[in-house]
């Protein structure tokens, strides 16, 4: 098959998957989908944002009110505002694809191998939800896309302000967005770090930066902790950094993160744990695959604004978790795969790269490889969906 029709047929499948789950997800059972839910309709109404999300930036909730206003009844009306959510993850699929081809421009497989792994169930429902982290995810793909044709094309003028630009779209979603932009941000400073600090007005400019960033940070971390969030993040980053990769392991948020991703993304459900332990030992299989291809890789499996972007993204959610483990406070999805969705396109470009370093290394065929990923991404969905389809059923019937 040609690859726009590969691409189309994934970005079809995508849609069509997330809307089947928009159908049969049963009201308020996304991440935080009841709070998410609340702040639509309070727009709709005109009403100023109340409930558990009621922090959040207006943009996605003043889009999402549009069908909102379309629409009657409350089944109705979630289910064309996670349609949006949908159209979101087309986006984001359809970036994705794009940046493997600006990534590896002679790398045919690799662009759907990347794009393959937002199918994955945890992300699919996510999709199917009324949430801003799609929108968001989609922003941010689209920053992450211009940043690397930046890199490719450092001379194009337009292409710095098309990434400036689209990077601050994503940030007034949701400021979930801002690891990938610093992430890509990071690597064009190190890239170009000779030119940046070769004369004393720019080193001197560098310089106060990083000083001025220092003295507030003291500022803050003198003012007793509850006084604000920046009071709490000057004290405690430090200690939050050093506890938080061990508190990721220890306290089971890497556990949680892997069974979001894959299969587990429904808390309501309880898997039989015969079917999860299959399901687990598969999905490690895919995953130590992966990884171990971007061990053998090496820094040559990926451009380093690719490992930047991610990196960060990483970075994010563990600094997250290591704040919670010091502050002992439940910060709401810090161990959730969710956290992570914001990077999801440096992250599946470097799993694309791992899957197909692996498969080079054993001598596969790196197309083979790509569609038994397609392949066992349908039956992992097909029997994740079905479980939790199952249980949804037993209580509609109790509740009949």
């Amino acid at each position: 098959m040609r690859p726009n029709a590969v691409l189309l047929a994934l970005a079809a499948y995508l849609f069509c998957r997330a809307a089947l789950g928009a159908t049969l997800n049963p009201l308020n059972n996304g991440p935080d989908e009841s709070a998410h839910v609340e702040y639509v309709a309070t727009v709709a109404e005109g009403r100023a944002a109340t409930g558990a999300e009621a922090r959040q930036l207006p943009a996605y909730y003043v889009l999402a009110s549009i069908p909102w206003r379309l629409l009657d009844g409350p089944v109705e009306r979630s289910f064309g505002v996670r349609v949006l959510s949908a159209a979101a993850g087309v986006v984001t699929l359809v970036a994705t694809w794009r940046a493997a081809r600006v990534a590896w421009p002679v790398e045919p497989v690799r662009p759907p191998l990347a794009a393959l792994f937002l199918l994955a169930p945890g992300h699919l429902f996510l999709l199917a939800s009324v949430n801003n982290d799609p929108l968001v995810s989609a922003l941010s793909t689209l920053s992450f896309l211009a940043a690397l044709r930046v890199w490719a094309r450092p001379t194009a003028p337009r292409r710095w302000a098309l990434w400036v630009v689209v990077s601050l779209a994503a940030l007034a979603v949701k400021p979930t967005a801002l690891p990938v932009a610093l992430g890509a941000g990071a690597a064009f400073a190190w890239r170009w770090r000779g030119r940046l600090l070769r004369t004393t007005p720019t080193r001197s400019v560098v310089a106060g930066l990083l000083l001025a960033a220092f003295a507030v940070n003291v500022f803050f971390a003198l003012q007793p902790p509850t006084l604000s969030a920046l009071a709490s993040l000057a004290r405690f980053w430090p200690l939050a950094a050093v506890r938080a990769p061990v508190a990721y392991v220890a306290r089971g948020g890497i556990v949680e993160t892997f069974r979001t991703w894959w299969y587990g993304y429904d808390y309501l459900v309880r898997w039989p744990a015969s079917v999860e332990a299959v399901l687990a030992a598969t999905c490690l299989v895919v995953t130590g695959g992966a990884v171990l291809g971007l061990a053998v890789a090496g820094r040559r499996g990926a451009p380093p604004i690719v490992w930047a972007c991610a990196g960060a993204q990483v970075a994010f959610v563990l600094g997250r978790y290591g704040f919670a483990d010091v502050l002992r406070i439940d910060m709401g999805g810090a161990a959730q795969a969710k956290a992570f969705f914001t990077g999801i396109a440096p992250l599946a470009l470097l799993g694309a790269a791992g899957l197909s370093s692996i498969a080079r290394r054993l001598r596969l065929s790196e197309r083979a490889v790509a569609v038994t990923f397609f392949a066992w991404l349908l039956a992992l969905d097909a029997v994740s969906l079905a479980v939790t389809s199952w249980h949804h059923y037993r209580w509609w019937q109790v509740g009949a």
